[in-house]
């Protein structure tokens, strides 16, 4: 916390104050006032992250948790059938599953792979056409 009241509550206040000095100069309609606007409004939210040490600035760790789930969903329309899409959604939710208890790396979903496979060496490409969408069998 030390650390952002020395670095990052300095750039934070010049950024407040250059935007409060520079929005009445430019005109009230533009596209780079309302981008002015925006960040001010939100200003006074972000102060909380200089004096907690577990908040971010951003969210993009909760965005990419979220990502495959958007994109699974999008891509389990184009499946062929009902069933195609029930079986693709479960296989999926499994292995966002497995990959978030293992902490989002590359070993949770090839260790999910190799236990719907039966420990098998070729469960690498049986991830790979789960996510393809191919059939599982073979």
């Amino acid at each position: 916390m030390r650390l952002r009241q020395a670095r990052a509550k300095p750039i934070l206040d010049d950024l407040e104050s250059w935007l409060h000095a520079q929005l009445p100069k430019i005109s009230g309609k533009s596209e780079l006032a309302k981008a002015s606007r925006y960040a001010l409004a939100r200003m006074k939210k972000l102060r909380p992250y200089l004096d907690q040490g577990c908040l971010e600035a951003d969210n993009n760790c909760a965005e990419r948790a979220l990502k495959p789930v958007a994109l699974g969903r999008k891509n389990f329309l184009f499946v062929g059938s009902d069933e195609g899409a029930s079986c693709c959604s479960s296989h999926h939710a499994f292995i966002i599953q497995e990959d978030f208890v293992a902490d989002r790396q590359a070993a949770g979903v090839v260790s999910a792979a190799r236990r719907l496979d039966g420990g098998h060496r070729r469960s690498t490409g049986r991830a790979r056409r789960m996510f393809q969408g191919a059939p599982l069998q073979g």
